[in-house]
C-alpha cells in the first residue's frame, strides 16, 4: 500500500465543508468523528442522515446545488468535499482555481480553495453516458452503450434489434434510474418513467460476480487500493 505522506495532524486542525448530507456523507462523517476530524454539513432541513449524527450547531441550511451556499461553506472552511455529484461544477471549478468568474466579498481574485475530489471528475461523473466513454477512452472494458437522439419508441425499437432484448434504458444525468427493457412491449413503460430526461441504453451485461474497488489518490500522486 502507497505512502501517504500527508500528516494527520494537518487534517484533524481542519474543518471540512461537506456538500451533501444523505447516506454517503453520513458514512463520512462517522469516519471522519472517529478521527476527529471536524466536519460540516451544506444540506437542505435539519433532518439529514448526516446532521443527525453530527450534533454541530455552525452546519449550512440550504441547498447544495446552490452556488451562493457553496460559497457560503467555502468562506467559513478549510476544505470542500462532495457527498454526491449533482453540483454546480461551474462554482467548484472557480474555488478551486481563484479565477472568480462570479462575484465574492471574501474569496478575492487569485484565492484557491481546497476541493476534494477535483471538479474535473465530478463533472465527468455528472454524465454517465460521458463516463463510459472516458472509460473506453482508457481502455476499460465497460458494455456497448448509445445515447439516444429524442427518446421516441421508434428510436428504441432501433436500438432492440440493435442490442437484442434485454437492454438497459438508462438516465445520464442526476439519477441513477434505469429500466431493463425484457421486450418491445414494455418500450412505452420505459419511456414513460424516464421521461425529460437525457437517456442512453446500455447492452445487456451477464455477470456472475460484482466488485467493488476504492482507489484513493492524493496530491503528491500516492495511490492506494481496497
Amino acid at each position: 500500500m502507497a505512502n501517504f505522506h500527508r500528516p494527520l495532524n494537518d487534517i484533524m486542525n481542519k474543518t471540512i465543508g461537506v456538500l451533501g448530507g444523505d447516506q454517503l456523507g453520513t458514512m463520512l462523517q462517522e469516519a471522519a468523528n472517529r478521527l476527529n476530524v471536524k466536519t460540516i454539513t451544506l444540506e437542505k432541513g435539519s433532518d439529514s442522515p448526516s446532521k443527525q449524527i453530527n450534533a454541530r450547531s455552525t452546519h449550512v441550511d440550504d441547498a447544495f446545488t446552490d452556488p451562493t451556499a457553496i460559497r457560503q461553506l467555502a468562506e467559513q472552511y478549510d476544505v470542500l468535499t462532495i457527498e454526491i455529484e449533482h453540483v454546480d461544477t461551474e462554482v467548484i471549478e472557480d474555488l478551486s482555481t481563484g479565477t472568480r468568474t462570479r462575484d465574492d466579498w471574501r474569496l478575492v481574485n487569485g484565492t484557491k480553495v481546497e476541493v476534494q475530489p477535483s471538479w474535473r471528475t465530478i463533472r465527468v461523473i455528472q454524465d454517465k453516458y460521458d463516463q463510459k466513454e472516458y472509460l473506453m477512452k482508457h481502455r476499460l472494458p465497460v458494455a456497448r452503450s448509445v445515447p439516444l437522439n429524442d427518446n421516441s419508441i421508434s428510436e428504441l425499437e432501433e436500438l432492440g434489434e440493435e442490442h437484442g432484448y434485454p437492454f438497459m434504458l438508462k438516465s445520464r444525468t442526476e439519477a441513477y434510474n434505469g429500466f431493463a427493457v425484457k421486450d418491445a412491449s414494455v418500450l412505452q413503460a420505459a419511456v414513460d418513467m424516464l421521461r425529460n430526461r437525457p437517456l442512453y441504453s446500455e447492452q445487456w451485461a451477464r455477470f456472475n460476480l460484482e466488485l467493488a474497488v476504492m482507489v484513493v489518490k492524493v496530491d503528491n500522486d500516492a495511490a492506494a487500493d481496497w
